[in-house]
């Protein structure tokens, strides 16, 4: 037995046994004592394609069974067959299954519909892999998956006596779709509504949040400062992207719990946002941040290193840009002073809401050329302490003044409006 070094372990184990000239295997008869030959390590359903986006996780999941759809043949792959499985957790929420090749015989449909009459099909699965398509996320299978519906299953047996149980009269869909499992019933769901709750940044800030509640608010705002620009990114594990602990010369992941070589950059990065009434804080985290920033986070880290005195420019040019954000929020705790807001959904803003925004950041602008220009290291972006925003300078200067303005770095310092000023303006 050795250690584990892989990225590509199936199941999160810290030790391999490695098989040699040397080993010695033989079988073991049918009374022998029982041997563990199943190890799951379930994920929620909720997790994929927030916490999980990585397109080579390999996850394990268990609900119920609820659906098969019709056997389809891609347009780009016209020799193979795939057919969608649909899974139901307990919170009503539905995940797609794509059982592709072989995959699909694994599964007698009308023996199983049959079944569903009667009772609850509940299936662990074995190695998923996570996929995307449009921006919608689900799993699909691989040569590594394995379903099981043995209800001698310690771990099917509890969701089947914990969820399932009574029976509620509802057989296995045939021919399903997405749009079957569209609307489900507020009976089957655990958790509160998840429409978002529309309000103002002052509504909002006025609010006492739950930190154990699952409450989304919806806002129009428009971003007027990235805070602290260098620090935008964290080491992340290479499989659930959740923060590495530096071990050695490698890395450690608390979440997968195996050590990792590598590495990636994930976007976390906090934002000023405001509209007609307020101000607050926001923070954005991994797919959702490059979509507002257009760059991932790999290239972004690339160009960055090449320059590491250089603010990333990327990421002030995201100031300026309005959506309607859709967060969840959190009160602060005993260590924390600041409320925390996270990014879950930003959709554009319409025409009709426009109203509703601050007017524009004037940048700063080259008095000598009339042309903006992106803000110097020296400016309030980077400033922790004070939401100061840069006006534009005066563009009536003589030759002389410009030119001392570039011989001394303190003269050449743009002029700020002081912070009060700016926040009338914003709110009136």
């Amino acid at each position: 037995m050795e250690n584990s070094t892989k990225d590509y372990e199936v199941v999160p184990h810290k030790c391999i046994i490695k098989i040699t000239g040397e080993t010695n295997i033989r079988l073991l008869s049918s009374d022998a004592y029982p041997i563990p030959i199943y190890n799951f390590d379930f994920r929620h359903f909720e997790d994929v394609g927030t916490e999980i986006t990585y397109k080579k996780a390999i996850l394990d999941v268990i609900g119920r069974l609820t659906g098969f759809s019709d056997v389809r043949i891609p347009p780009t792959q016209p020799h193979t067959r795939v057919r969608t499985m649909y899974l139901t957790n307990e919170r009503g929420k539905v995940m797609d299954v794509a059982l592709w090749g072989g995959f699909i015989d694994k599964f007698d449909i009308v023996a199983l519909h049959e079944q569903s009459q009667s009772s609850s099909i509940v299936l662990a699965c074995n190695g998923l892999q996570i996929t995307e398509y449009r921006r919608l996320y689900g799993l699909k299978t691989y040569t590594g998956t394995r379903f099981h519906t043995d209800t001698a299953i310690q771990e099917i047996a509890d969701y089947l006596h914990k969820y399932c149980m009574p029976y509620d009269g509802r057989p296995l869909l045939l021919n399903a779709t997405q749009e079957m499992f569209g609307c489900i019933p507020q009976a089957q769901s655990l958790l509160p509504k998840r429409n978002p709750i529309n309000l103002t940044l002052a509504e909002l800030n006025a609010l006492y949040l739950d930190n154990f509640t699952e409450t989304l608010y919806q806002f129009p705002a428009r971003i007027i400062q990235v805070i602290n620009p260098f620090d935008w990114h964290y080491l992340a594990c290479t499989q659930c992207h959740r923060k590495l602990e530096i071990e050695g010369k490698g890395f450690y992941c608390s979440e997968c719990k195996m050590n990792r070589r590598h590495s990636v950059p994930w976007y976390r990065m906090r934002v000023h946002v405001a509209d007609q009434t307020d101000q607050a804080q926001l923070m954005l985290l991994g797919k959702t941040a490059e979509m507002i920033v257009g760059i991932d986070s790999l290239t972004l880290k690339a160009e960055h290193d090449n320059d590491k005195e250089k603010l990333p420019q990327a990421l002030l040019a995201i100031v300026n840009k309005a959506y309607i954000f859709t967060v969840s929020g959190k009160q602060p705790g005993p260590e924390h002073i600041f409320r925390s807001y996270t990014i879950t959904r930003h959709d554009p803003v319409p025409d009709s809401m426009m109203n509703l925004l601050p007017e524009p950041i004037l940048l700063i602008k080259d008095s000598s050329t009339q042309q903006e220009q992106t803000p110097a290291p020296q400016t309030p972006y980077m400033d922790k302490g004070k939401n100061i925003i840069p006006s534009s300078t005066s563009t009536d200067q003589t030759d002389d003044t410009v030119s001392k303005k570039r011989t001394s770095p303190e003269e050449a310092a743009p002029q700020i409006e002081p912070h009060t000023k700016i926040r009338r303006r914003l709110i009136y």
